[in-house]
C-alpha cells in the first residue's frame, strides 16, 4: 500500500480497514456495499476486507484496489468511443513447420539438448462452465478434469511431457525431470481440487518437489455503471483475473529467481484445453526455435479460419512511438484496434493474420526483466456476464457484468523493438512466431457440443478436437505405410463417426517419423481400434479386423521410492507379419462414446505387459477374444504350428530387441533395432 505521495508504508490493520472504507466509498461503492442490509451482517465485514486487501496487495504495481478501479473504468469508456491505434498490423514474418527439413531437425535437437535448462508452465485454473462437468457427488469441476479419449485433460499434459523425456533417455542416456509450475485459481475449487489429485495420482510419479501450484487471483465483478457486484452483502461476486497475473505471481512467489539460479534458461508454456499442442512433438519446435536463435519470447501458431472467435497474431508497427514487434491481439478487441479480417489470398478460407494458440515459449532471464519493468500485460475488458447480484436495496437483481483481464501472450508487448522498421525480417526481432498445419497445432475444448449444433458450427469441442486428431493420424498412417479407410469430410464424420480408432502413448513417438519406425506396413480394416500404451514396440504388418490393445504396465520404465525412472526395464512387444480378426467394437458407438473412451467390444485381443516383461510373436493369425497376460520378469512367445497358435512363457534373461535412438547426419533422430542373443 503507498499513501498518496507514493511512499511505502507499512499500516496497522485498523487503519487498514479504514482505508480500505474509505477507498470504496471515494469510489462510488459505499451506498453499493454498505447498505443497512450488508452492515447488519457485522461478522461478514471483517471478511471482505480481508478480500479488498488481497486484491489492494496484488495490484500494488498499478495503483492497488484505486488503480485497479481506474483502469476497469477507462477501459469501460474506450469501449464505448474507441481511439484511432497509431498502429498498423502486417502477418509477422516467421519460422515455417510444413515439411520434415534439416532446419526443423535442428530446432528439435536444440530443444531437447536445452531440456535439461527448460521449465514447463500450465495455466490449469479453467472454470469450463460451458463443459456441464461434475464429480459424481454432483460437484462442479474445471476442465483439468474432462476425460478425452481416455486420458483427463491434466493427465495428457504428463503424457506429453514423459515423452520428451523418455526421448531424451533414449537419446543421451540420462534421466531429466523438467520443473512444472500450475496456476490454479479458486474458482469451483480448482487449487484444492488440482492438489487433491496430485496426491491421489502420486504426483504423476514425480518429485512432489518439482512441482509449484500458484493460485491465480479471483478479481471483483463490476457492471457496466462501475458499481461492483455483490452476490450477497458483503461478498464480492468475483472471477479469475486472466491468464496474464500469470507472470506477476511469477515474480510475487520467487520462481523466476529460483529457477535462474538453479540453472534453468527456458520456459514452455501451454493451455490446459489444447490436447493436441504436442502432436508429432510440434511444442519441441518451437521451444528449438527459442533456444537456438536466443530469441526472448515466442508464438506457436497456424492458420485461423475468417471469423473465428480466436486472438491473432501480428507484427505491430507504430510510427508515432516508434516501435515494432510481435504481439496478440484478442479477438474482443479486433473493434477498438481497428483490424480488419481479411482473407490470406483471394478466396482463402483462412485469415491474413494466424491464430493465437497460447502455445508459448519465453526466456526466463528475459521473462523476469519484462515483468519487473511491466508487471501486468496490458488488460482487456471481459463484459461477458449476466448475472445476478446484491444492490445497495439488499435485492436481487440483474445487471450486465464483467471483468479486467490480463492476457499472458501479450507480454510480448515487453520485448517491443525501438525504432521503425515496416517489414524486419525474423531474425531482427527479439521474438519470433512459428507457423505449423492447424491440425497438429490447436483445436480446443471449451464447450459441449449441442443436439442441434450442424458440424460446421462444432469447433470448440470435444467431437471437433478427435475430428483434427484424427486428421493427424491419417498423416501417421500414411508415413506408416499402413491401409486403412479413408477419413470421411466432416459432415460424413459427424453422422457416421471415426473409420478407425487410434490411441497411442505419446512416448512411441513424439514424432511420427519415429512412430513410423516401430510401426509400419500391413492395414486397419474399417471400424478397426488399436490402442498402442507403450513405447518399446516393433509392429510390422499388422492385418489388423477387429481390435487389438497391447497396453504395458511400464511403458517408460520403472518406479522407484514413487518415481518414474526411464530405463530400459520397460514392457516390449515385438509383432511381425500378424493377421488379427474379430468382432471388435460394438456396432453403432457413436462420437462421443469414442471421444469419452466408453467403448464396448463384441471381441478383442488384448495383451497386457507386467513390469519388465515381453510378448513376441511372428507370422500368426489370432482370431476371436483373447486375452495374454505376461507376468513380470517373463518372456511369452507366440508361434503357429500347424495352424494353431503355441505359446511358451519364460523367464526373461534379456530384452528380445531394443530400439537405439541417435542423431543422423543432418540431426534427424533415427532408431536401429537392436537384438538380444537368446
Amino acid at each position: 500500500m503507498k499513501d498518496f505521495l507514493g511512499q511505502a508504508r507499512v499500516p496497522d490493520q485498523e487503519s487498514l480497514s479504514h482505508y480500505f472504507v474509505m477507498a470504496l466509498f471515494a469510489l462510488g461503492q459505499g451506498k453499493n456495499i454498505f447498505h443497512k442490509a450488508a452492515l447488519e451482517q457485522r461478522e461478514r465485514l471483517q471478511a471482505f476486507l480481508k478480500e479488498v486487501h488481497a486484491i489492494d496487495e496484488f495490484y500494488e504495481p498499478i495503483g492497488g484496489l484505486v488503480g485497479y478501479h481506474v483502469a476497469f473504468l477507462q477501459l469501460l469508456a474506450s469501449k464505448k468511443t474507441p481511439c484511432v491505434p497509431s498502429e498498423k498490423y502486417e502477418r509477422a514474418p516467421g519460422f515455417e513447420f510444413f515439411s520434415e527439413d534439416r532446419e526443423s531437425w535442428s530446432f528439435i535437437r536444440a530443444a531437447l539438448q536445452a531440456l535439461p535448462q527448460s521449465i514447463e508452465i500450465y495455466p490449469v485454473g479453467g472454470a469450463a462452465d460451458r463443459l456441464n462437468l461434475f464429480s459424481k457427488e454432483g460437484e462442479p469441476l474445471p476442465a483439468a478434469f474432462l476425460e478425452f479419449c481416455g486420458r483427463m485433460l491434466l493427465e495428457r499434459l504428463f503424457d506429453d511431457l514423459q515423452a520428451k523425456e523418455y526421448l531424451y533417455y533414449k537419446l543421451f542416456q540420462l534421466q531429466v525431470t523438467v520443473p512444472l509450475v500450475l496456476m490454479t485459481s479458486e474458482e469451483k475449487e480448482n487449487h484444492s481440487l488440482m492438489r487433491a489429485a496430485f496426491e491421489r495420482l502420486g504426483w504423476f510419479d514425480r518429485p512432489a518437489e518439482s512441482i509449484y501450484l500458484i493460485k491465480q487471483p479471483l478479481v471483483p465483478m463490476i457492471d457496466e455503471k462501475g458499481l461492483w457486484v455483490m452476490s450477497s452483502p458483503l461478498a464480492l461476486l468475483k472471477k479469475p483475473g486472466g491468464h496474464g497475473v500469470l507472470w506477476r505471481l511469477m515474480e510475487q512467489e520467487g520462481l523466476f529467481d529460483l529457477f535462474l539460479k538453479q540453472g534453468f534458461n527456458h520456459a514452455l508454456i501451454r493451455q490446459i484445453n489444447n490436447p493436441l499442442a504436442g502432436v508429432d512433438g510440434g511444442l519441441l519446435k518451437v521451444v528449438g526455435v527459442g533456444v537456438k536463435t536466443a530469441k526472448s519470447f515466442g508464438f506457436a501458431s497456424c492458420e485461423r479460419p475468417l471469423s473465428m472467435h480466436e486472438g491473432l497474431i501480428v507484427l505491430a508497427v507504430d510510427q508515432e512511438k516508434r516501435r515494432f514487434g510481435i504481439t496478440n491481439i484478442e479477438y474482443t478487441d479486433f473493434y477498438e484496434k481497428g483490424v480488419q479480417d481479411e482473407p490470406l489470398e483471394p478466396g482463402s478460407p483462412y485469415s491474413i493474420f494466424p491464430a493465437n494458440t497460447n502455445s508459448l515459449y519465453l526466456n526466463l532471464a528475459a521473462g523476469k526483466e519484462a515483468v519487473q519493468r511491466e508487471p501486468f500485460p496490458p488488460f482487456i475488458l471481459n463484459m461477458k456476464h449476466e448475472a445476478e447480484y446484491c444492490s445497495d436495496k439488499g435485492k436481487i437483481e440483474e445487471r450486465h457484468i464483467g471483468r479486467m483481464e490480463s492476457t499472458m501472450q501479450n507480454i510480448a508487448d515487453a520485448f517491443k523493438e525501438s525504432g521503425v522498421n515496416k517489414k524486419p525480417r525474423r531474425e531482427e526481432l527479439s521474438t519470433f512466431i512459428t507457423y505449423s498445419p492447424r491440425h497438429k497445432t490447436i483445436s480446443p475444448i471449451k464447450r459441449l457440443l449441442s443436439a442441434e449444433s450442424p458440424p460446421s458450427q462444432a469447433h470448440e469441442t470435444p467431437e471437433s478436437a478427435l475430428y483434427d486428431l484424427m486428421k493427424g493420424q491419417r498423416e501417421l498412417l500414411t508415413k506408416c505405410g499402413v491401409a486403412f479407410s479413408p477419413l470421411q469430410e466432416k459432415e460424413v464424420f459427424f453422422k457416421e463417426g471415426p473409420p478407425f480408432f487410434l490411441r497411442f502413448h505419446p512416448a512411441l513417438g513424439p514424432f511420427y517419423a519415429v512412430i513410423a519406425e516401430k510401426f509400419c506396413g500391413g492395414s486397419l480394416a474399417l471400424g478397426a481400434s488399436l490402442e498402442l500404451w507403450i513405447a518399446e514396440l516393433f509392429l510390422h504388418n499388422l492385418q489388423l479386423q477387429g481390435a487389438l490393445s497391447i497396453d504395458a504396465e511400464q511403458p517408460l520404465g520403472q518406479r522407484e521410492g514413487g518415481r518414474l525412472c526411464y530405463s530400459e526395464k520397460a514392457g516390449r512387444c515385438f509383432l511381425k507379419n500378424v493377421v488379427v480378426e474379430n468382432r471388435g467394437l460394438m456396432k453403432e458407438t457413436s462420437l462421443e462414446a469414442v471421444w469419452k473412451n466408453q467403448l464396448k467390444y463384441e471381441e478383442s485381443l488384448s495383451i497386457y505387459l507386467e513390469g519388465e516383461s515381453e510378448l513376441v510373436g511372428e507370422d500368426l493369425v489370432i482370431k476371436g477374444s483373447r486375452r495374454f497376460h505376461v507376468p513380470h520378469g517373463h518372456r511369452l512367445t507366440l508361434w503357429m504350428e500347424k495352424g494353431v497358435l503355441q505359446e511358451k512363457l519364460e523367464r526373461l534373461v534379456e530384452p528380445f530387441f531394443w530400439w537405439r535412438y541417435f542423431f543422423d547426419g543432418e540431426d534427424k533422430i533415427s532408431l536401429e533395432l537392436k537384438r538380444g542373443s537368446s
